[in-house]
């Protein structure tokens, strides 16, 4: 279910427009799969909507995720077999008309 995020909170905070965090997240070795949710007060059940996107980049600071930058309420990514390291998620205010509460969750399985 896209709706219930997965996993232990890492990250929450308030976001207005042009704001963009990066939150390290630890993987270990022998994670088969990496489950990122992003969540926003202002989601499409409120009038105006805000629209805050999530950027996946690999140990290596290589970009590897684009699939949490959607105009989806909440944002997922998932990643299959990630390498064992620090990840960075970059949380970005794409288009915030107030500000906002967001919360940032991974699960690892």
């Amino acid at each position: 279910d896209k709706g219930r995020p997965q996993g232990d909170l890492i990250d929450r905070g308030w976001i207005k427009a042009d704001d963009s965090f990066v939150v390290p997240v630890e993987i270990p070795a022998g994670v088969s799969t990496a489950t990122f949710d992003l969540l926003w007060y202002r989601n499409w059940s409120r009038f105006p909507t805000n629209d805050l996107d999530m950027i996946i980049y690999d140990p290596a600071g290589a970009l590897y995720s684009y699939d949490g930058a959607t105009s989806n309420a909440p944002e997922r990514a998932i990643i299959s077999d990630p390498d064992e390291g620090t990840w960075y998620v970059l949380v970005d205010g794409y288009e915030v008309h107030r500000p906002d509460k967001y919360k940032l969750y991974v699960q690892l399985e």
